[in-house]
């Protein structure tokens, strides 16, 4: 998942808060999650604040807690959240991050490579199925693009 809409200006990139567009994003897209079905065991994010801003709204509609994640950020590694990612012992996990990083893990996880990059706009979720967490092993099950529901 991207994280909400946020506002442009902030002392830091790290310290942007979600707009009250983003907020209303957010909830779209938790009711979107729990309409399909999918019981989400973990959910983890980016300590960027409009990141845990995100994750304490989907949180708070699952009913289930979240925890932080250092290396989720805009310029991390998407090879190493893989490897990451495929040492967690839950099925169903929400990772809240940012662009470009999850357009190029999802590109990773589905293509295999970054050519291909897969547009998430904000508040989107992309649901990946996969037996074993790897290079090429994913396909995408559904998708939703909150910008398109509000």
């Amino acid at each position: 998942m991207r994280h909400g809409d946020a506002v442009i200006r902030a002392n830091t990139d790290f310290d942007r808060d979600l707009s009250l567009y983003g907020i209303e994003q957010v909830k779209s897209a938790a009711a979107n999650v729990m309409r399909s079905g999918l019981v989400v065991e973990r959910v983890i994010a980016s300590p960027y604040k409009r990141a845990q801003q995100t994750a304490e709204i989907m949180s708070s509609e699952l009913k289930i807690a979240f925890e932080s994640y250092d290396d989720i950020t805009p310029d991390s590694d998407p090879r190493e959240a893989l490897a990451w990612l495929s040492g967690l012992q839950q099925k169903n996990i929400l990772v809240v991050t940012h662009n470009p990083f999850v357009s190029y893990l999802l590109a990773l996880l589905i293509n295999g490579d970054f050519d291909t990059a897969i547009n998430m706009p904000t508040a989107s979720i992309a649901c990946i199925e996969c037996e074993i967490v790897g290079v090429g092993l994913g396909a995408m099950d559904w998708f939703y693009d909150s910008t398109k529901r509000i």
